[in-house]
């Protein structure tokens, strides 16, 4: 009979009223949300932390890409041919006046004579 009077009374302190289950939850959401607020600022300075390093890498990596550009840009100055001043090129001559036709070379040659 005593293990019915311990079953029983442990099944009374282990049923809990209306209040009491309201009371928990409210407790447990002020904790939810305690959690949640610290979630999120672990989470903002994270971001914080990686929108900086982000930055560095992109200044550092346009510096690259900027240098590269500037090595190329100079490489293909100092390669690219030279202007040659107008007053040193010959003017161009008509084709026609190159050399005077002789008389007969533009007839076929006569291999039947000697």
């Amino acid at each position: 009979m005593s293990d019915q009077r311990t079953e029983s009374q442990e099944q009374g302190a282990a049923t809990l009223s209306k209040e009491q289950i309201e009371l928990i939850g409210v407790v447990l959401d002020l904790r939810l949300k305690a959690v949640v607020s610290e979630i999120r600022l672990a989470v903002k300075e994270e971001v914080e932390k990686v929108r900086a390093e982000v930055k560095t890498d992109m200044r550092w990596f346009i510096g690259i890409l900027v240098t590269i550009g500037l090595a190329a840009g100079g490489l293909a100055v100092h390669k690219w041919p030279q202007a040659v001043p107008v007053a040193a090129v010959a003017p161009a001559t008509p084709v026609a006046q190159v050399a005077p036709v002789a008389p007969g070379l533009n007839e076929p040659a006569d291999l039947s004579q000697p």
